[in-house]
Order: structure tokens, then sequence, then C-alpha cells
């Protein structure tokens, strides 16, 4: 591993798109146990979540290696959140994760549809937490290294 993929894995951001702050306790406890440091931002809403891209978009803030998405969201639902984030050309290959409880097969659906890397069924105790860690470390893995040359 280089130095620069080092410190891209050090300064791994997460966007969480969660409304339930037992589930963001659960996320924080699997990022605790995470061979890399990332940093965390929470949105409690879909309007929250906007309000960070289009921050990112004028280049305010970082674009964030991995974002976890609740389907389940006050106000505007976590897929209508999708399709606005696939709308935006700048996130068309942005590392999104569904992580709901929701184990409905047109959630399932229709989120591979609209574009997701993965869609992750929540746990419910926290003997599951370390299959969540995999699952991020994974992504986080992948989605920060660095781009092959041509």
């Amino acid at each position: 591993m280089t130095a620069t993929s080092d410190r891209l894995l050090r300064d791994a951001e997460i966007l969480l798109v969660e409304d339930n702050p037992g589930d963001v306790f659960l996320v924080e406890e699997c990022l605790r146990d995470l061979s890399m440091a990332v940093r965390l931002h929470v949105a409690r809403d879909a309007a929250q979540a906007m309000g960070f891209f289009e921050r990112v978009e004028r280049s305010a803030i970082v674009t964030p290696a991995l974002v976890l998405l609740d389907l389940h969201l006050p106000l505007v639902g976590g897929l209508e959140l999708l399709t606005w984030i696939r709308s935006r050309p700048c996130f068309v290959s942005l590392d999104v994760v569904v992580l709901t409880c929701s184990d409905s097969q047109s959630d399932v659906a229709r989120s591979r549809e609209i574009g997701i890397s993965e869609y992750v069924i929540k746990p419910f105790d926290l003997s599951e937490l370390p299959r969540i860690t995999r699952m991020l470390e994974r992504h986080l893995a992948a989605s920060t290294r660095p781009a092959a040359r041509q």
C-alpha cells in the first residue's frame, strides 16, 4: 500500500442518512471496530442529505467515500433521495449502500434499478455488528484505492 492510499484510508468520510438514533449508534459502534479511521457525517433526513451533497458540489466539503442510506426517512423517502443523488452528474458513481430494515423485494429491486453498491438488512442485535463492520471495511477499501494509471 502506498503512502497516498494509506492517507486516503485514514481520511475516509462516510455520510449516514438515518433518522433513528439507535441505528446511528449501531453504525458508530461498527466504525469503532474498523481497521481505518473514518469521519462520520449524519443527515437525519433527505433535506439534510441534499444540503450536504450541495456543499460537496460547491467544493465546500469532501465527497464521502461511502453513503449509507436508510430507505425509511421522514418526509422524503430513501428511494427518492437515491434518485436525486443519481441525477447529479458528480454523484453517478458514488458508492451508496442501502442499510435498511426493509426486506421488501420491491425495495431491493427499485434500489438496484436506481443504482446502489449493496443492499444490507440492518442488524437487530449486537451479534450482527461484525458483519456490518466487514461490509464497511470492504466498501471503504474499494472506494479509497488510488485510480489505476492508464
